[in-house]
């Protein structure tokens, strides 16, 4: 139990708590890509809140299970394009809303990273667009 510090032979490099040997509770991994992560972990895996940021300039600050997304979340892209909403499995799956750099807006219902069901679309000049979705093609518009 207590903290430390565990280097890779790669540069990367954990800064944390441990429990029994294993990365538990708060700390901070940096990757040999300069990927880094900041949050809580269990037993090695990220578990809890934290903030993954990727070396492409992606980030994600949320819930994590097991290494993967799940739950609530805050995904954004290099180009300003974000994603706020619910994961399960490092996907899209439930309401959440993208919106694109553009100002273009998506709200609505996904399933396995796909828009999926009921949702909107928000066009940056406020007209909107209702319907229905099926694997990220809009059916006919409901108004």
């Amino acid at each position: 139990h207590g903290k430390g510090v565990e280097k890779w032979v790669d540069g990367s490099i954990y800064e944390g708590e441990f429990q029994n040997g294993q990365k538990t509770g708060y700390g901070m991994f940096l990757w040999k890509d300069s990927s880094r992560y900041a949050g809580y972990f269990k037993e090695n895996v990220l578990e809890g809140q934290g903030e993954y940021s990727w070396k492409d300039g992606r980030k994600y600050v949320g819930t994590w299970s097991n290494s993967k997304m799940n739950g609530e979340g805050i995904y954004t892209l290099p180009d300003g394009s974000k994603y706020e909403g619910s994961y399960v499995n490092d996907k899209k799956d439930g309401f959440g809303k993208f919106t694109w750099s553009n100002g273009r807006v998506y709200e609505g219902l996904w399933k396995g990273g796909k828009k999926e069901g009921q949702g909107k679309i928000i066009e940056p000049n406020g007209e909107t667009i209702e319907g229905i979705w099926h694997n990220d093609v809009a059916g006919p518009p409901l108004k």
